[in-house]
């Protein structure tokens, strides 16, 4: 089988896993808006944020590592990112159900160290298949985009770490504009990476070399 009709086969677990994705998203905005859920009432447009680094985060970049058409360099790369955000998951979440002791500072001063990572890792992957190094680029994007609204929210709410999300309110119109453009611009980013690495001529001559 030829590498992008590989690429094809394992296209269809990919989407589960955005349909899951999407499903707890969903999950998640009924949790907060009708059941008090401990963060505060989140927007829709906000869900939909989450849901965006989610996939940019944590379901792509494992896809990713685990995807043998891949070169090695290619794939560690990814695992080093997934490895970095699964890690940073584990704590956020602790800290913020369980020992309530969250503070937004915590994940701007992470979202900082990611900024850098992405940098790092596009540069490592330059002489890999190209869109490889456009995903850790738009990354390092999402990440300056997060630090601007984490510090908006700890701004408008004056609480470090109690509130996590935003609710609809005609008070952060302009937050939640740039919120919709940014995820609107994520979903196009995403489907043309997706696209590409189903197309894409892998640059070495052996899958998993």
């Amino acid at each position: 089988m030829s590498i992008s009709g590989s690429r094809r086969k394992r296209l269809p677990r990919l989407l589960l896993g955005l349909a899951i994705l999407g499903l707890a998203a969903w999950i998640l905005y009924i949790a907060q808006n009708s059941f008090g859920a401990s963060g505060g009432a989140i927007a829709p447009v906000k869900t939909l944020w989450i849901l965006t680094v989610i996939v940019f985060w944590y379901l792509l970049p494992v896809f990713w590592a685990l995807d043998a058409t891949l070169s090695h360099r290619a794939r560690a790369v990814f695992a080093i990112f997934a490895t970095n955000m699964l890690l940073r998951a584990i704590v956020e979440l602790w800290m913020m159900y369980i020992s309530d002791s969250w503070k937004h500072s915590y994940g701007i001063g992470h979202d900082i160290i990611s900024f850098l990572l992405c940098l790092a890792l596009a540069v490592l992957v330059r002489r890999e298949e190209k869109w490889i190094s456009v995903f850790f680029a738009y990354c390092a994007v999402l990440f300056v985009s997060e630090t601007i609204f984490a510090t908006y929210l700890r701004n408008v709410t004056g609480a470090d770490g109690s509130v996590f999300f935003l609710p609809s309110s005609e008070a952060h119109n302009s937050i939640m504009i740039a919120t919709g453009v940014v995820v609107v611009v994520s979903g196009i980013v995403g489907y043309g990476l997706i696209r590409t690495w189903t197309n894409a001529t892998p640059s070495f001559a052996n899958p998993g070399n």
